[in-house]
C-alpha cells in the first residue's frame, strides 16, 4: 500500500487538533505557561510553538527526521529558561511523528484516544536561571517549581504515552585508542580522553630535559691561532625581467661632437693660411673622435686635430687638413662661405 504524501481538509483539521491536545497535556510546558517563566507572552509563544511544528511536519518534499523535531522542542524550551532531561522531548516527537504518519493513512484513532484519556504522568525539569551567582534565590525558586509540579492539575500531563519508564541513559562508547564518544540530542560528538597525571607529567619531564632548552653547545676546539672569516655565498643577480626596458643608444654621436663650424674673421684666416677648418664641439668629444666624426660628416681626410677650451665653457677645435683637400673648397661646399 503506498503512503500519500499529502494530507487531506480533514487530516489537517485532525491533526492540528492533536497537536494541541498533545502538547496542552506536556505537563512541562504547561508549568513554564502558568508561570509565565519565558515572561508575559510566554502562553502566546506556545501558540505560536503549535503552528510551528504543524508547518514543519507538512513541509512538502522534504524528509522528515525526528531528530530534527526534537531540536525544536528543545529550542523552544531553552527559550523559555526551562530545560527538560527526563525525555519527554523525545516522547512529544516520537508521538507527534507517528500522529503525523497515521494522518497520511487518515487513522484519527490516537488523536482520538487522546480526547478521552485521563493522563497521569509526572515529569522532571529545570529552570535555566540567568543569574548563578545568587545560589539561594535559585534554590528557592527550584524548591517553588517542584511545588507547583506537584499541585498542578492532572488534566495537564501528557496522556496517551508511556512515562511509567524513565528515560535511559545512554552508555558512553569506548574505542580501542580510549577515546569516549558522547552523543546528544543535537547531533554532536564530545571526545574527551582518559589520561594518567603521572605518567603525563613523567613525558612533559622527560621532553624538558631532552629539548634544546637544557643541552649545551659544545665548544669548537681551535689549534690555530689565525682566525679566517667564514666565505658568504654570493650568487649572480638572476633578476625575473630586464630592470632597462631597451638599451641606450650612444647619445655622443658625430652630430653631437660637431656642433657647427665657426664663421669668426680669424677663422677664415685661418682657412685660407692654414688649411685649417674651425669648429665648436661638444665639451666631452676628444681629438680621436673630432677626427672620427669629420670623416663621417664631410668625408674628408684630417692630418691634426688641436683643441682648446674658450673663456664662455664652449670647446673649439683646429681641424687640420691633408694637403689632398683645399680648406676653402670644403668651407663652400659646407656652406661656411
Amino acid at each position: 500500500m503506498v503512503v500519500p504524501t499529502q494530507l487531506t481538509a480533514e487530516a489537517v483539521n485532525q491533526l492540528r487538533e492533536g497537536i494541541d491536545l498533545l502538547l496542552g497535556r506536556w505537563s512541562a510546558l504547561q508549568m513554564a505557561i502558568q508561570n509565565e517563566w519565558g515572561g508575559r507572552d510566554t502562553r502566546q509563544k506556545a501558540q505560536q510553538l503549535s503552528v510551528d511544528v504543524y508547518h514543519w511536519l507538512i513541509r512538502p518534499a522534504e524528509a522528515l527526521y525526528v531528530d530534527d523535531l526534537e531540536n525544536l522542542l528543545d529550542d523552544f524550551m531553552l527559550s523559555l529558561n526551562t530545560e527538560i532531561d527526563d525525555g519527554s522531548i523525545e516522547e512529544i516527537s516520537d508521538n507527534l511523528m507517528i500522529m503525523h504518519e497515521e494522518c497520511l493513512e487518515g487513522n484519527f484513532a490516537s488523536i482520538e484516544r487522546l480526547r478521552q484519556s485521563i493522563p497521569t504522568a509526572n515529569h522532571r525539569i529545570q529552570v535555566v536561571n540567568g543569574d548563578e551567582d545568587d545560589s539561594d534565590s535559585a534554590s528557592s525558586s527550584g524548591d517553588e517549581s517542584m511545588e507547583m509540579a506537584d499541585e498542578l492539575d492532572p488534566s495537564s500531563n501528557l496522556s496517551d504515552m508511556t512515562l511509567s519508564e524513565p528515560h535511559r541513559a545512554r552508555t558512553p562508547i569506548v574505542d580501542a585508542d580510549g577515546w569516549t564518544v558522547v552523543s546528544s540530542r543535537r547531533n554532536r560528538a564530545v571526545t574527551t580522553k582518559k589520561v594518567d597525571a603521572k605518567s603525563q607529567a613523567l613525558k612533559t619531564a622527560k621532553a624538558v630535559k631532552t629539548g634544546s632548552t637544557f643541552q649545551k653547545k659544545a665548544k669548537k676546539i681551535r689549534t690555530k691561532v689565525t682566525f679566517h672569516r667564514p666565505k658568504t655565498l654570493k650568487t649572480d643577480r638572476n633578476p625575473k625581467y630586464p630592470r632597462i626596458s631597451a638599451p641606450p643608444r650612444n647619445k655622443l654621436d658625430h652630430y653631437q661632437i660637431l656642433k657647427y663650424p665657426l664663421t669668426t674673421e680669424s677663422a677664415m684666416k685661418k682657412i685660407e693660411d692654414n688649411n685649417t677648418l674651425v669648429f665648436i664641439v661638444d665639451i666631452r668629444a676628444d681629438k680621436k673622435k673630432i677626427k672620427a666624426a669629420v670623416k663621417k660628416m664631410y668625408d674628408i681626410q684630417t692630418k691634426k686635430v688641436n683643441t682648446l677650451i674658450r673663456p664662455d665653457g664652449t670647446k673649439k677645435a683646429y681641424v687640420r687638413l691633408t694637403p689632398d683637400y683645399d680648406a676653402l673648397d670644403v668651407a663652400n661646399k659646407i656652406g661656411i662661405i
